[in-house]
């Protein structure tokens, strides 16, 4: 095992990095200045105690557990990697709940996935936010996969897309762009029009809904990062095959 393996197996290296990332977070949420882009959205379903599913990009997640003003109602989906058990702590540290799984490619196997969707169908039954980014844990970027769909279908809530951006930031050159915020700065946070999934909706139909919520989330971040006067991140770019000669 090499060094670095055993460096992210150790308990006492884990709960570190936990405490510093859980710190760093804090400070950089206590010290911007914040604006909302469309709080009425979350404030209607929030007077109805409806649960939602928040669904936001993994570029796009380090800031979003400070998005509501109660994070115990909120439940997080979070791979099963070695990575995903150090922010399952932060989050922990943050008092939101985890569910462990990940989404998976479209047309590819998801596992641990049928266990995850259950979990999640329970906490929104017992009034549970939940917080899913429908291009994790490996991409594409800013691509939705078919799993999130999948969850409003079955439990009637709505998908409201949400996001983040800040005006001092570094962008990392990982495959989701992931956007590391820096101190004493000036940010948003930015929610979509909701998304309603019929129970009864046809392959079509979910295809179409898919591709209705990408366009919003991807819409949602050019205007948080606009707003800012920042550079706007898009999405992975679509291959299409090549044609059989």
């Amino acid at each position: 095992m090499t060094l670095g393996k055993r460096i992210k197996k150790s308990r006492a290296v884990n709960t570190l990095v936990t405490k510093l990332l859980t710190f760093y977070l804090r400070l950089c949420n206590w010290t911007t200045h914040w604006d909302v882009i469309n709080p009425d959205v979350v404030e209607r379903f929030d007077k109805e105690d409806t649960p939602v599913i928040g669904s936001c990009w993994h570029g796009r997640i380090a800031l979003m557990p400070f998005c509501y003003h109660d994070p115990t109602r909120g439940s997080v989906l979070i791979s099963r990697n070695r990575d995903g058990e150090i922010i399952a702590n932060v989050m922990h540290a943050l008092k939101l709940n985890t569910i462990r799984g990940s989404s998976a490619a479209r047309g590819k196997e998801n596992k641990g996935g049928s266990q995850a969707l259950r979990a999640m169908l329970q906490a929104l039954q017992e009034k549970q936010h939940i917080f899913f980014t429908p291009d994790g844990p490996r991409g594409p970027r800013m691509r939705v996969t078919d799993g999130i769909i999948t969850l409003a279908r079955l439990s009637g809530n709505p998908i409201i897309p949400m996001t983040f951006s800040v005006k001092r930031r570094k962008i990392a050159s990982s495959w989701d762009r992931f956007l590391f915020p820096l101190p004493f700065t000036k940010g948003v946070f930015a929610f979509g029009e909701p998304l309603f999934v019929p129970r009864d909706a046809d392959e079509s139909t979910l295809s179409t809904l898919r591709d209705t919520l990408e366009h919003r989330m991807n819409d949602l971040v050019r205007q948080a990062d606009e707003s800012l006067g920042v550079e706007a991140i898009g999405p992975e770019p679509i291959v299409e095959p090549a044609n059989a000669t």
